[in-house]
């Protein structure tokens, strides 16, 4: 009896550490609960994996990952030319003002002309490789150009659910409220959040910028996010800032002096017209 309490005792340990590891990466009790049935054999899941191609035979082969690319996006908007997608571009962590680009794009684009269409909005200069993803270096989802002797680019991504040549973005981004990140440059890592504010009829061919808050373009090559938002700081405070701050900002962003960094930070101000020119291109 000794024996059978110790057991169920290191049963129940097992337990409460795997519920656990579960809340710890989002699992709901009730899904929990449902998982725990499924394992207990109070639910057949026979039939549920035979509908969906899940045998174990198949989980690992290549054509079950052929599906599962298949199954992480929707099917594209049949009326994609007849549409017009407005979408907010958001660099992620800044705020006291935020940073976004409001832009009304062709709903027929593919990815990578909306992957230009950042670029021309925040001033970048794709140098950098990039992806869109539902989370930040989240590889069950990785929308790119990928790396292969097709490739015109130059670079791309060894890992890729989805071309960006070839997938329409209505494929994810097709009703208001629907969301993914842009990443670029996987060092500095200049992330955006791209979210659908407002579906409509067709207006016009071309990207084009309507709205934008907070006037600095992000800086290729600066250190990103925090550095951009160093460098905000520095130019609205550029009038009251002691000699010694402007010397350890001018060191630490490898210029001679202040002046020539804020050189820099001029030219990386929003101006709509040069904008609007560059995605007129796209």
């Amino acid at each position: 009896m000794g024996k059978r309490v110790k057991n169920d005792m290191g049963s129940d340990t097992l337990r409460v550490e795997i519920m656990l590891q579960a809340m710890a990466l989002g699992v709901t009790p009730a899904e929990f609960a449902e998982f725990y049935k499924i394992v207990r054999g109070d639910i057949d899941v026979t039939g549920i994996l035979r509908r969906h191609d899940l045998s174990p035979a198949n989980c690992g082969s290549p054509e079950a990952s052929e599906r599962k690319r298949r199954a992480a996006g929707s099917s594209e908007l049949k009326d994609a030319k007849e549409k017009t997608l407005t979408l907010r571009v958001q660099m992620h962590d800044v705020t006291k003002p935020p940073m976004w680009r409001e832009l009304n794009v062709p709903a027929d684009f593919t990815f990578l002309q909306l992957h230009k269409a950042i670029q021309g909005a925040c001033g970048l200069e794709e140098c950098h490789l990039w992806q869109f993803q539902r989370k930040p270096y989240d590889p069950e989802l990785q929308i790119g150009v990928p790396s292969d002797r097709k490739n015109p680019y130059g670079m791309g991504l060894e890992d890729c659910t989805h071309d960006a040549r070839k997938t329409g973005i209505t494929a994810f981004l097709a009703e208001k409220g629907q969301k993914l990140v842009y990443v670029y440059d996987f060092g500095d890592d200049w992330i955006f959040n791209v979210s659908v504010t407002g579906i409509g009829p067709r207006d016009g061919d071309t990207a084009v910028c309507t709205r934008w808050k907070s006037d600095l373009q992000p800086i290729e090559d600066t250190g990103g996010i925090w550095s951009y938002l160093d460098l905000r700081q520095a130019w609205s405070e550029r009038a009251t800032l002691t000699k010694r701050q402007k010397e350890e900002l001018a060191d630490r962003f490898g210029y001679d002096s202040f002046d020539d960094l804020m050189d820099l930070v001029t030219e990386a101000i929003f101006d709509p017209e040069t904008v609007n020119e560059r995605l007129a291109d796209i």
